[in-house]
């Protein structure tokens, strides 16, 4: 970035120490598809590459935490659901 990041109502500092811009976020969650798919496979069928699906439930932890954050307890929640189901993929 050109300048220091701060948290402003739209930016928050996810627990991984990254910063989350809540709108691009939720944006690009909701047209990349990668994770619905996954999520309706069931399962990740190359166990070394096991990190690719477990980076999408980071970040939808670190937006739901962000989301949490602002107030929007029930997007959150439905993040962390997505992440879990994501997770459950690996497994």
């Amino acid at each position: 970035m050109p300048t220091p990041v701060h948290d402003d109502p739209d930016t928050v500092r996810a627990a991984s120490g990254a910063y989350v811009d809540i709108g691009r976020s939720l944006e690009l969650w909701s047209k990349y598809t990668a994770p619905a798919q996954l999520e309706r496979e069931g399962k990740w069928v190359d166990k070394s590459t096991a990190d690719v699906p477990m980076y999408y439930a980071f970040i939808a932890q670190d937006l739901a935490i962000a989301l949490d954050a602002r107030g929007d307890s029930a997007r959150a929640e439905h993040l962390i659901s997505d992440a879990r189901r994501i997770v459950a993929t690996v497994r």
